[in-house]
């Protein structure tokens, strides 16, 4: 349904909110933070499960946000328990295991944040429509509850934006991935305004 221009258009939108999060990030870390999004990809909501077990097998952390304006949707960051681990390593220094602190969980839901609202933000100033943002939710996935309660929001929504992140921080690579859930209606109505203001369509 959605051609690769589309896609392009999401792409551009996304890597200007990526840099800005990498900016902000740099801050927070005191450390130069680079951010590439080498995938994004349009499907079905109802294959995002799917696909998230083959990407990420072992899921350790996931960030959940709910936003609204005339479109209102909800975002998602997961990392695999490997990614979790490095990712709190770099910013709290070195641990072996994922168990989370109240102080680790502000800092995720910091990063969470920045993450989620900067790629949505870029597109939110595009269209002309100003999102307003729940304080997103972070979640330790330790047990199968947890995966099916994150399959439950996604079910909620038509379609998802999946948009592949790698981040650089300090010689660690660490990869996530983040879910743009919306209902098919709104997802086509952004994606056309974003054609209209970007290519003058």
């Amino acid at each position: 349904m959605y051609e690769e221009k589309h896609v392009d258009i999401i792409r551009e939108v996304v890597n200007i909110g990526v840099g800005e999060a990498a900016a902000a990030l740099s801050d927070l870390v005191k450390s130069r933070v680079f951010i590439q999004v080498p995938d994004i990809r349009i499907m079905d909501a109802a294959l995002v499960p799917d696909y998230l077990q083959d990407e990420v097998q072992n899921l350790g952390v996931y960030i959940t946000q709910s936003f609204q304006g005339r479109v209102k949707g909800k975002s998602v960051l997961c990392y695999s328990r490997e990614a979790s681990v490095s990712l709190l390593e770099v910013l709290m220094g070195k641990r072996e295991t994922l168990s989370l602190s109240e102080s680790d969980m502000a800092t995720l839901q910091e990063i969470g944040n920045l993450l989620l609202v900067s790629c949505l933000s870029g597109i939110s100033n595009i269209i002309e429509d100003r999102f307003i943002f729940d304080m997103p939710h972070v979640t330790l996935n330790g047990r199968i509850q947890s995966f099916k309660n994150l399959v439950s929001d996604i079910m909620e929504f038509n379609q998802a934006v999946v948009i592949k992140t790698e981040m650089a921080v300090k010689h660690t690579k660490i990869r996530g991935y983040i879910f743009i859930l919306l209902g098919f209606e709104e997802l086509r109505s952004i994606i056309e305004t974003l054609e209209r203001k970007m290519l003058g369509n």
